[in-house]
């Protein structure tokens, strides 16, 4: 299916037809459904933003290291956003019908279990940062000697952040999930897999999605029968691998607005390789990092999988599959940024609204020394130590909330920094996500780096980058090139820092590592 954008005349418009050729546009859609919230962005094919709507949908705590989503709330989430994004897209004179594609990304590992038959899942989706799943990670570990055991095949190291022990988990406790596993009734997905679905009808995965589950082999580009066996999952219950650029299908679910249009859902990828992709990082060696619920750097690799030191703290993943290539991509996650500001807010209190995290920290020059370590879920890359837990040191009686949420915004960018360190430095680093509106932390950023940090002008890369996908699947853009030539602007942020400082920040940020560690 190709979908040609439509060109006006040369002929001057009068103030009548203006109306009239708006309406000749074509854009692309996005579904963004995160951890903390969902949304639907209207694109126009340069990458501007026409219309957003976005909600957020409830963190389900039930024990200390446990978080769940409702998958069905999560559905309800996404049409809204979808029609209230319709509304807003029509308010500016266009119309429904000019929507030509829409791509979906997607919090990853994120485990969702449902019934075939009645479509209805078995337990709530486990989230990616839920680490209940730690005894069966040890189990596993024991199994095939060591956390890197399955890192040749998978390019994970065993930890409690990829969805295979989050499924076995809901395995061994749900006996009506290990029953539909039984008798082939049980369909497994990540979040990606549970929102196409849903909508299209289709059982199926993007590539990006499938490397994160450590059911996949990474080098065959397949699901694996012994990963499968390794943690009691039938394979049969694993969806179809597709490409991140492919027509899926049209909507098919009533519940979506999107039925009633003659739209395609043609592009996926994970949240992560979505914001690559949007950032253009098409060659070896560009990284990028997206700020978020947590922070993600990937580095592209190119078409051939990197040799990578496990030890090292770094995954291998999936970056994407376009028109049959194949590309692979360096990752480092940071369990715990954007999360940590809503701990704050809603169970701390020191601020209410996010407008309000800037002007608070500006209030002093530093953190005077306070250390804060978001060890929440424990510590992801490059120590993966889920044994840590968050602490806050160095406090004195002049300690105030400035001073906390100034050592905040220190850990988001203390956390950055180990990343790259442990990827080999960058000559610059390239930013999105919703926090990168925060100027002090992108000085933060480039301070403790010590190098440019080019920040998006449009935060929602992430969602972007599923939208260009879905785009190039229906021919609105010929290649990565002509993508590149609607990418949208950027500013750089420079380094004011000494090498001195940076060692003296790193020094201090050790020692309140070094408290975080062996709680549990």
């Amino acid at each position: 299916m190709v979908i040609r954008k439509q060109r006006t005349n040369d002929k001057p418009m009068t103030e009548g037809s203006v109306a009239s050729d708006k309406t000749k546009e074509v854009f692309i859609g996005a579904i963004d459904q995160g951890t903390t919230s969902s949304k639907f962005i209207i694109f126009s094919l340069d990458g501007e933003v026409i219309s957003v709507a976005q909600e957020e949908h409830g963190q389900i705590h039930l024990k200390p290291g446990y978080c769940e989503h409702n998958p069905e709330s999560l559905m309800v989430h996404i049409n809204s956003c979808i029609e209230q994004a319709l509304l807003k897209f029509e308010e500016k004179g266009y119309k429904r019908s000019q929507l030509a594609s829409v791509g979906v990304t997607n919090q990853r590992e994120t485990t969702v279990l449902w019934d075939a038959e009645t479509g209805q899942p078995f337990y709530n989706a486990i989230v990616w940062h839920d680490v209940r799943n730690g005894p069966l990670v040890d189990e596993l570990c024991n199994k095939v000697g060591g956390k890197y055991g399955l890192y040749a095949k998978t390019g994970l190291s065993i930890s409690t952040y990829p969805s295979a022990t989050k499924l076995q988990w809901i395995i061994n406790n749900v006996p009506e999930a290990r029953e539909a596993m039984k008798e082939g009734r049980a369909r497994f997905g990540t979040i990606d897999s549970w929102v196409l679905w849903r909508l299209t009808g289709r059982h199926i995965t993007d590539i990006t999605n499938a490397s994160r589950t450590m059911l996949f082999d990474i080098h065959k580009k397949a699901w694996d029968p012994e990963l499968c066996a390794l943690v009691g999952v039938d394979p049969s219950c694993l969806p179809e691998v597709v490409p991140s650029s492919a027509v899926y299908g049209k909507v098919t679910s009533k519940n979506c607005p999107l039925s009633k249009l003659n739209v395609v859902i043609s592009g996926c990828m994970g949240d992560q390789q979505a914001a690559l992709f949007g950032q253009n990082c098409f060659h070896p060696g560009e990284m990028k990092c997206t700020y978020g619920t947590g922070c993600f750097l990937l580095q592209q690799a190119g078409p051939t999988a990197p040799e990578v030191d496990p030890a090292s703290g770094l995954l291998t993943t999936i970056a994407y599959d376009i028109d049959g290539t194949v590309c692979y991509a360096i990752e480092g996650a940071v369990a715990c940024a954007g999360s940590m500001f809503q701990w704050l807010r809603d169970d701390v209190g020191i601020y209410s609204r996010t407008s309000e995290i800037e002007p608070l920290a500006r209030e002093v020059d530093s953190s005077e020394g306070v250390i804060l370590v978001p060890a929440f879920t424990g510590l992801f890359a490059p120590r993966w130590r889920p044994d840590a837990r968050a602490c806050i040191v160095g406090m004195t009686f002049r300690t105030n909330r400035c001073h906390i949420m100034r050592a905040a915004l220190d850990a988001v960018s203390f956390q950055v920094v180990d990343v790259v360190k442990a990827m080999g430095g960058a000559q610059k680093l390239s930013v999105d996500g919703g926090m990168t509106v925060n100027r002090l932390l992108m000085q933060t950023q480039a301070d403790q780096l010590g190098v440019d940090v080019e920040v998006s002008s449009m935060p929602e890369v992430t969602a972007l980058g599923a939208a260009m996908a879905s785009g190039l699947a229906v021919g609105l853009y010929k290649d990565f090139d002509d993508i590149k030539a609607h990418g949208g602007k950027k500013s750089t942020v420079t380094p004011t820092s000494t090498a001195e400082q940076r060692e003296a920040w790193s020094e201090q940020w050790e020692k309140g590592i070094a408290r975080a560690l062996d709680w549990v």
